[in-house]
Parts: structure tokens; C-alpha cells; sequence
């Protein structure tokens, strides 16, 4: 143990420029020093000999009492004045610690409330899976094969078949229906799904979207007074285009990857604006369902 302590004070002796005073290394002589010199006091790391050096004065300067050349020999020091260098060193100690903190606490809230939001929308994205699987079989219904295209007619039907995710266009939209105007919603017992939908019956006649998104979603019937109200927004951002054109087969079609990211884009943002496109090669879905609304019967 005594070995072990000698060789340490002798190790210190050795790597004093490093540790005490002011020295080539450390000193304001040039920018970088500077920098370099307030990360240390920031940082707490053994700044009190820095004080001391260039506060040093009176019987500690230029006496022998204080080292008055550094031990490399690089330059002598000067006089100073303990009150200044005091002030300068504790302050700058205090706030700078004090900003170094408060931006590392902003630095972890902010990632944390980040990743909260991320597993949210996770979490939402979710139930696409389910649109996803329905579009799968359509598209093999429809094409024989998954071609990764649908007819729009057969799109807004996987929609109708996809409840849980229309609840969540509907909320995204703030076109969820008030689930009891005389209870706050923090009040209301989501888990209790009987219960949702005999308030959902009471008060508009059948199983709708009420509240918050919850599990009585799947028991709603999605009609098309709900793909209205979500087209009708003009905020789900997706063209139909006319593929065989001038032919028997004509038709409008949506892609999957276009849809999937108008959908996601609707529920989980963030929002794009909608690009300019061609209107004799695309069509808005919102503009076909007004037109397929004033040409068909209610029914369609």
C-alpha cells in the first residue's frame, strides 16, 4: 500500500503540468486554450489550481512561495487579482454547470417524449395491418394475383370492412361523435365495451364512433355517410389514375403504396400538401366520390 502511494505521488509530480496551474496547455493564450480551459471548469475537473494561478498576488507573486514559470518553461506568469479571478471562475463554474445540466436534461426529455410519440404511432399503425390483409385478398380477387392495384370502387370497400382504422381517420379528423355531453371524457370507462355501445345506441341510434378510439370500433358498420365525411375533408391525399385508357378496360385505380402512405399520412402525420397532377391522367378520390355520389343511388 505504501509502494502503491509513493508511485502515485510521483506519477502526480510527473504529469503536474497537466493537472495543476497554468501551463502551455493550459492557459488563455490563444482560443482554443480558452475553450478548452472553461470545458474543465464546466466539467468540475480540478479547476482550483487554475484559480489560484491566475489569481495569484501579493506575497504569492512573484514570490517563490507560487510557481511564477511554468514547468515547462513556456512562458511566466503574471500577476493577478484574486477577487476577479474568484468571481470569474465561480460564476462561470455555476452557470455553465448549471446550462450544461439544463441541456442535457432537455437533450433526454426531448428523445424521451419522441420515443413516446413514436410507440404511438406504432401502435396506430398497427391496425393498418388489418386494411392490409383485406387489400391483399381484393387484389387477388380482383387482378388473380397480388398486383398491388385496386379499382377504387374496391378500395372504398376494404375501407367499409376496416372499422378500427376509419375510427382512427375519424379521430385524426376530429369527426368522432361525443360519446355523453354531460360526463367529462376522462370519466368514461373505454375498457367496458357493452357499456360504450349502448351509449353510442342511446344517443344516436346505432353503434358509432364515440370518444376517444376504442374497442367498440370493430362493432361499428361503416357506411357512407362515414367515407363522406373523411373525403369530403379533401385531407386524404390520394389520386386516383386512369389505367387502360381508351379501351374496354378503362377504369381508376389506386396504388398500395400510395394509398398505405395517404392513410398513414392521415393518421399519423405529418400531413403533405397535395402535389399538382394532371387532371385528364388522375383524379382526386375526394372529387370521384362527389361524383359518384350525385350520379349513384345511396346505396353504392
Amino acid at each position: 500500500m505504501i509502494i502503491k502511494i509513493i508511485i502515485l505521488k510521483k506519477k502526480k509530480k510527473k504529469n503536474q503540468d497537466s493537472n495543476d496551474g497554468i501551463s502551455k496547455s493550459i492557459n488563455f493564450e490563444s482560443f482554443g486554450h480558452s475553450l478548452l480551459v472553461l470545458y474543465r471548469i464546466a466539467t468540475n475537473d480540478n479547476w482550483g489550481s487554475i484559480l489560484l494561478a491566475t489569481g495569484a498576488e501579493g506575497d504569492r507573486c512573484p514570490s517563490k512561495q507560487y510557481l511564477t514559470r511554468s514547468s515547462d518553461n513556456a512562458f511566466t506568469y503574471h500577476c493577478g487579482n484574486m477577487g476577479l479571478a474568484i468571481t470569474y471562475f465561480v460564476s462561470f463554474s455555476i452557470f455553465g454547470t448549471l446550462v450544461m445540466v439544463n441541456l442535457f436534461i432537455a437533450v433526454i426529455l426531448d428523445t424521451y417524449v419522441d420515443n413516446i410519440d413514436f410507440e404511438k404511432r406504432m401502435e396506430k399503425l398497427e391496425v393498418a395491418k388489418q386494411w392490409v390483409e383485406k387489400w391483399k385478398l381484393k387484389d387477388i380477387q380482383e387482378n388473380g394475383h397480388v398486383r398491388g392495384r385496386l379499382g377504387i370502387a374496391t378500395f372504398i370497400t376494404t375501407l367499409k370492412e376496416s372499422p378500427v382504422l376509419i375510427g382512427l381517420m375519424m379521430e385524426s379528423l376530429n369527426l368522432r361523435l361525443n360519446i355523453d355531453q354531460n360526463r367529462e371524457e376522462s370519466d368514461v370507462d373505454y375498457d367496458n365495451v357493452e357499456l360504450l355501445k349502448e351509449k353510442s345506441v342511446h344517443m344516436y341510434g346505432r353503434v358509432d364512433f364515440v370518444g376517444v378510439p376504442n374497442s367498440a370500433d370493430a362493432n361499428v358498420i361503416v357506411t357512407n355517410d362515414h367515407i363522406n365525411a373523411i373525403l369530403t375533408s379533401r385531407r386524404l391525399h390520394l389520386l386516383c389514375r386512369l389505367v387502360h385508357r381508351g379501351t374496354l378496360e378503362e377504369k381508376l385505380v389506386v396504388y398500395y403504396d400510395e394509398t398505405l402512405f395517404a392513410i398513414a399520412s392521415l393518421i399519423v402525420g405529418p400531413e403533405f400538401p397535395m402535389l399538382s397532377y394532371h387532371t385528364d391522367k388522375h383524379v382526386h378520390v375526394s372529387d370521384w366520390w362527389q361524383e359518384k355520389l350525385e350520379e349513384i343511388s345511396p346505396t353504392f
